[in-house]
């Protein structure tokens, strides 16, 4: 029979699932798609200016897909830089909220994955505000 620290670490194990990796993979794909299509979307001079394949895979990286769209440029760079807190603040949220324990048993999951998504959402979400700026 397992001891109670065993139960525990399993159940935190446990927590971070397929749904979190589907959710994830969900969220990357759209993103890069998005990225793909706004960037290939503009003029020809624009296509050559704009790393679009780049940004698309770099999409992962959040609120800094407009810096990579636009080959880090200063202005960019650091205005992606000013977006990092708060989109790291909430991913980071998303991610604890997984092993903080939670004290009612009841909207348990659903808080969990509620934060896990939202999470997601800002962080991917700061690449369109980063966009916002480096296609201005």
């Amino acid at each position: 029979m397992r001891d109670a620290n065993e139960q525990d670490g399993l159940k935190a194990r446990l927590r971070f699932g397929r749904l979190h990796l589907g959710s994830f993979l969900v969220f990357y794909a759209a993103f890069a798609a998005l990225t793909f299509i706004v960037l290939n979307a503009g003029s020809e001079s624009d296509r050559r200016e704009n790393a679009i394949l780049l940004a698309a895979v770099g999409a992962v990286l959040g609120p800094f897909t407009g810096a990579i769209a636009r080959h880090w440029q200063p202005c960019c760079a650091q205005f992606s830089m000013s977006l990092l807190p708060y989109c790291a603040g909430f991913l980071a949220l998303g991610v604890a909220s997984q092993f903080i324990p939670i004290p009612f048993q009841r909207f348990e999951r659903f808080l969990r994955l509620s934060l896990w998504f939202a999470g997601l959402a800002i962080w991917f979400g700061g690449g369109l505000f980063s966009f916002a700026h480096a296609l201005s």
